[in-house]
């Protein structure tokens, strides 16, 4: 459950659970977070660790990116009580994750733009 709510968690930038599971998920988050930068000076052994702890190759990225040029910041902050059982939401969020992504779709625009160049021509 940790594996795939941190996969969401890089893919998306937050989401939004139980206060139980945040508390959980962002120390495993903080855990792998720290554990890529301890293995930053071998790209292999980086990749195969991460590869071990998410799912998909997009959080993977995103995860290199983000400890790059934000750390291991990870942040909880209380929303409210889901209706029904009452329990408490809330939600798990990486501080500057949208500047990554902002700066990764403005990247992959320009490369749009030069290949629409190169077809017209």
């Amino acid at each position: 459950m940790q594996k795939t709510q941190l996969t969401m968690l890089l893919e998306a930038g937050k989401i939004l659970t139980t206060t139980a599971k945040a508390k959980s998920l962002k120390s495993y988050s903080e855990r792998v977070l720290h554990g890529s930068l301890a293995r930053n000076n071998d790209k292999v052994r980086q990749a195969r660790y991460l590869k071990y702890y998410l799912n998909t190759d997009l959080s993977i990225k995103n995860i290199l990116k983000y400890t790059e040029t934000v750390g291991t910041a990870v942040s909880i902050v209380r929303v409210s009580v889901r209706p029904g059982d009452n329990a408490e939401l809330s939600e798990v969020y990486l501080p500057d994750f949208d500047k990554i992504k902002k700066a990764s779709k403005a990247k992959s625009s320009e490369t749009g733009k030069k290949t629409e160049e190169k077809i017209k021509k």
